[in-house]
């Protein structure tokens, strides 16, 4: 009997698995591969430099928080010739879907079917925004990934593989902080357990040094490199005015990270509950009971920190992107309340949840892209991946006509400033008011160029251009506000400076 359940509780976890892989393709076609925003566009730039071994920064672009680990992942496959419009959508669609996949294959690997059934059941019937927001290419999953990653590994027996394991869980807080939200009650259990990792403590402390010398070493590349921050980070502030903000607006706070709820975040506190009872009434051990209540405290100390009313309702800038851990804490719990003994009836249970949860979020996925991209709060400018690489192939046909050697957004268009970039690397492109490149509004900027294209969604260029040493005219018969300079014999910061136009800061001397 054992025998067989075994194997049929195999055959349902891989089942389960396609079910999760169809759900995460069915986004890719229908979302990932169809938008793109200002903030991935910076990301395919990145992937470009990096497949093309010019390394800048280990951060986004512009800024010392969020690091590329998404361009990093796709820069080989571009360097073997495959379009980046479609390679990193493709990456990064599969790197948020890697935290429960390698939780799956963690429990699969210890014959433990019902806890892999278990996390994929609960990653299907996630939300289809969690879905949305987990595939973007924007940062969000990095440190979850890195820190599920070195949970699997921790739990190795060889002394490498544990160090490996202590080192990515230290740094995954650096990556993101929202893998925190996991980390916090994993280390909570370390502590009370500590006496069972005996052995594990020179591993952990080996990885501790480490984690200290990468720390030093970012923080070294910030000391040399200033002017490469545009976009500062917000300074940590703790508050019971955003504690209190926070549960008035917790379904907001706690979006799309609960288990069919898109819009109920605030049941997780119920549902953790519950299985913190359960736990209890079945004389679980107290570390389990520890491990839940340490999950849940941790949750409502960060409604404290000031980063959790910085978001929106919009999945391309959401309130929940600091909990996308969430349903993770929720897997960890329920492995503290479910037991391994497979039976046919939990097989049966947990396949129809799969199911179930497949067919919910397959029926809303059309309906939410089309409303979440329409209804799109603004931070993020939002296009169609076909109209952009249409767009950026007319503005280089539009350059090479006109003989152009730099083109100029005047306008704050980073989906062109980036995306045609990386679509056409033989392009100059920069926005001089804001370009998140210090190096290329150096670079760029302090250049002579005779024949310059500027582009202005404004339209205003030429009433703001008064003074300069050439001749501006605008390009008719083209449907692109496109203005042309030439015979020009000052370089770009120069001419802006003359005219009085805005400049990135800090500037340049």
């Amino acid at each position: 009997m054992t025998e067989l359940s075994n194997s049929v509780g195999r055959r349902a976890a891989v089942g389960a698995l396609i079910v999760f892989l169809v759900l995460r393709y069915l986004i890719l076609i229908r979302f990932n591969w169809q938008f793109v925003d200002s903030d991935q566009a910076v990301n395919w730039l990145t992937a470009v430099d990096l497949s093309e071994a010019r390394f800048y920064s280990p951060y986004f672009y512009g800024q010392f928080y969020n690091s590329i680990l998404e361009a990093f992942c796709s820069a080989p496959w571009i360097a073997l010739g495959l379009p980046v419009e479609k390679v990193v959508p493709l990456v990064s669609n599969l790197l948020g879907a890697l935290p429960f996949l390698t939780l799956f294959f963690f429990f699969y690997s210890r014959s433990n079917f019902v806890l892999a059934m278990v996390t994929l059941a609960v990653a299907t019937c996630l939300p289809i925004e969690y879905h949305l927001i987990s595939s973007m290419t924007r940062g969000f999953m990095g440190g979850l990934v890195v820190l599920i990653t070195g949970f699997a590994f921790v739990h190795y027996s060889r002394w490498m593989f544990q160090f490996i394991g202590y080192l990515l869980c230290l740094v995954s807080i650096f990556i993101n902080p929202n893998a925190s939200v996991v980390l916090a009650p994993f280390a909570l259990f370390w502590i009370i357990q500590h006496k069972q990792y005996q052995s594990h403590r020179k591993p952990l402390l080996v990885g501790a040094a480490g984690f200290v010398l990468i720390y030093m070493a970012f923080q070294l590349f910030k000391a040399k490199h200033p002017t490469y921050q545009i976009h500062k980070l917000w300074e940590l502030e703790l508050s019971w005015n955003h504690f209190t903000d926070s549960v008035l607006h917790i379904n907001e706070r706690l979006a799309s990270v609960v288990p069919f709820l898109p819009n109920h975040g605030g049941i997780l506190f119920l549902m953790l509950g519950v299985i913190l009872t359960l736990v209890a009434v079945r004389q679980r051990s107290k570390t389990s009971i520890i491990l839940i209540v340490g999950g849940m405290g941790f949750v409502l100390l960060s409604f404290f920190v000031n980063k959790t009313t910085d978001g929106s309702t919009s999945i391309f800038f959401p309130y929940s992107r600091m909990y996308l851990g969430v349903p993770i804490l929720l897997v960890l719990a329920l492995s503290q309340l479910i037991t391994s003994r497979l039976t046919f009836k939990s097989i049966g249970v947990l396949s129809t949840l799969v199911i179930l949860g497949f067919g919910l979020q397959a029926s809303r996925l059309n309906e939410v892209v089309e409303q979440e991209v329409r209804l799109n709060s603004g931070h993020v400018q939002v296009k169609r991946i076909y109209d952009l690489c249409v767009a950026c192939n007319e503005l280089k046909a539009l350059a090479d006509e006109n003989q152009c050697e730099l083109m100029v957004f005047h306008s704050k268009t980073d989906e062109y400033t980036y995306g045609c970039k990386a679509l056409h690397p033989e392009l100059r492109t920069i926005h001089p008011e804001y370009d998140r490149r210090a190096w290329t509004f150096e670079q760029e900027g302090r250049k002579v160029y005779d024949r310059v294209l500027f582009l202005d969604w404004n339209l205003s260029l030429d009433k703001l251009m008064l003074h300069q040493k050439g001749e501006i005219s605008v390009i008719k018969n083209v449907s692109y506000p496109a203005y042309l300079l030439e015979n020009n014999n000052v370089d770009l910061i120069t001419l802006y400076r003359i005219n009085g136009l805005r400049l990135r800061k800090p500037m340049l001397d």
